[in-house]
């Protein structure tokens, strides 16, 4: 009887037990579904606040860009889509570049990309909202025909000073700089509606010299500066000097010397301009390099004037530059001569070009 008694209260026992943690694990389940709803409340909450969600960009995002490839790379605060939508205009990201699957660490690589062109970006959620946008600028020089314009679309690169022409009677220097990277094209000729001669330098700049050689002197010639699609950026026309005036004025015959200069019209990041003057009609040629000792590389503009005007193009911005001027008679006729050598820097890329900057003469 006794034995029986103690079975009946060990079940009851247990039986209370078993009801009680049944009741602990209810209230349990309960208590966790309450804070998960809590949880969606704010995080509605948060997405009402933040339309491209929860997860942020924590790190970068960081480009590393080439001559044709440029890597994105990104870090974001809980595991996310990895997907990248760029292009040349910031209005029409029509390429896209995208990894499967999620990450916290993130890196894009775009490739088949144009050398010297500016790209935007844009970093994408996986329903298509942007969470971040960027810009970048591949390296190198642009191709005159790369990224050419979809038709009738136009650059917005503006000419920012000149074009400046300094002609003589058989050549012109014409001379302009642009708000950006931008093609070297001139088409000129002595008839307006037909400018049938072309003067064009591969890559892109944005400081341009153009020297045109072989004019007729005392002519009227029109000309137009042209973008990488052909269309027209600005247009103007010039006059070379008389030759008799030329001849009367500054004889060929003689000793050549150097009466003026030599001097520094234009110095901009990448280009400058020399002029000097001599007292009987010769060459212009210019001598220049980052060593003072060994002026190895040359630049030159048509036989035959008096005040000599020479562009120096492909310069590196931020550099020393010695450089020396020479002029001389035709080839066996006579005197040659030679300046002093002088120096200066060029500028940071961007800077506005200086105008007449101080000689430096080097000891």
């Amino acid at each position: 009887m006794r034995k029986t008694l103690a079975i009946l209260l060990t079940a009851g026992a247990l039986s209370c037990w078993s009801w009680a943690q049944t009741q602990n694990s209810a209230e349990e389940q309960s208590e966790k579904k309450a804070q998960k709803a809590a949880q969606q409340d704010r995080d509605r909450d948060n997405d009402a606040a933040n339309p491209n969600g929860n997860i942020t960009i924590t790190g970068g995002p960081n480009v590393a860009p080439s001559n044709t490839s440029a890597t994105i790379h990104w870090t974001t605060s809980g595991r996310a889509a990895t997907i990248v939508k760029y292009g040349t205009d910031a209005n029409k990201l029509d390429e896209k570049s995208a990894q499967p699957g999620g990450a916290r660490d993130h890196n894009v690589t775009l490739s088949n990309l144009s050398p010297g062109t500016k790209y935007f970006f844009a970093i994408m959620t996986d329903d298509n909202t942007v969470r971040q946008k960027g810009e970048f600028t591949t390296t190198g020089a642009a191709s005159a025909t790369a990224a050419t314009p979809a038709t009738g679309a136009k650059d917005n690169i503006t000419i920012t000073t000149g074009p400046d022409v300094n002609p003589t009677d058989t050549g012109a220097t014409i001379h302009w700089i642009t708000s950006g990277t931008a093609a070297t094209i001139v088409h000129y000729g002595t008839d307006p509606n037909n400018l049938n001669l072309k003067s064009f330098q591969p890559g892109g700049e944005r400081d341009h010299n153009v020297t045109l050689s072989n004019l007729s002197p005392n002519t009227t010639y029109y000309f137009a500066i042209l973008r990488d699609d052909m269309s027209e950026r600005t247009k103007s026309q010039f006059q070379t000097k008389p030759n008799a005036a030329a001849a009367t004025a500054a004889p060929v015959s003689g000793n050549v010397a150097i009466v003026a200069g030599p001097k520094l019209d234009v110095v901009s990041d990448r280009s400058a301009i020399v002029e000097w003057s001599t007292a009987v009609r010769s060459s212009s040629l210019v001598h220049f390099g980052t060593d003072k000792n060994n002026l190895s590389q040359t630049a030159e503009a048509p036989w035959g004037a008096t005040t000599h005007r020479v562009g120096i193009n492909s310069l590196s911005p931020n550099t020393t530059y010695f450089l020396q001027v020479e002029s001389s008679q035709a080839q066996g006729t006579g005197t040659g001569t030679k300046s002093g050598k002088i120096q200066f820097t060029t500028l940071a890329p961007g800077s506005s070009a200086k105008v007449n900057p101080p000689v430096i003469p080097v000891q």
